[in-house]
């Protein structure tokens, strides 16, 4: 059982486009979600304890109109997740994130 978060985080993908973010996790079953920029509505980047002490955060992008209103990226870097959350907001057309 202590294997199994280290597996998952590694199977942990995500590549942002132009269109926008795609994200793939899953270790036997394989998920692969497809958020595009226009959906988003808000994103937030969070931070428990234990987080904060490994200096890892959780970026929550909220979306509209499908059956995943809220996708995470969790484990990120803190300032990589921030870098994220930047790169959405400027090269977005200020209507969403």
């Amino acid at each position: 059982a202590l294997w199994l978060p280290a597996l998952a985080h590694a199977r942990l993908r995500y590549r942002l486009d132009e269109h926008g973010l795609t994200i793939e996790h899953g270790i036997l079953w394989r998920h692969r979600i497809i958020v595009p920029r226009v959906r988003v509505q808000h994103s937030d980047i969070s931070q428990g304890p234990l987080q904060r002490a490994f200096g890892v955060a959780t970026l929550r992008l909220y979306t509209a109109g499908s059956r995943f209103t809220v996708n995470s990226l969790p484990g990120l870097a803190d300032d990589q997740a921030r870098a994220l959350r930047r790169r959405l907001l400027d090269e977005g057309d200020g209507d969403a994130v």
